[in-house]
């Protein structure tokens, strides 16, 4: 169950497809999304996750669809999940139909 190719960090696509091509600081887009410098920051260095709080000021500042931003941390998380639980995963038998 291992991946070949892993699943970037939300807040690396955030710098790299937003902030970097847009010539945006992290202090520009958490002056303009009203949240500390430091928690976007943190997202950034893919310390923290994107919530749904960031997700909708993200997708007004960007103006794009909120689910976007969610689901992208949600597969990030999921791919985490599956990597620490890939042993114990593969253990389990799948449920055949009656």
């Amino acid at each position: 169950m291992a991946r070949d190719i892993p699943i970037p960090h939300p807040g690396t696509v955030l710098r790299e497809e937003f902030l970097e091509p847009m010539g945006l600081s992290v202090y520009a887009l958490a002056k303009a999304i009203e949240v500390p410098r430091s928690r976007v920051n943190d997202i950034c260095r893919g310390r923290q996750g994107i919530s749904a709080n960031i997700a909708l000021r993200l997708a007004r500042f960007f103006d794009v669809d909120p689910q976007w931003f969610m689901n992208m941390q949600s597969r990030y998380d999921l791919g985490l999940a599956a990597e620490a639980l890939a042993d114990k995963l593969d253990r389990i038998q799948p449920r055949s139909a009656a």
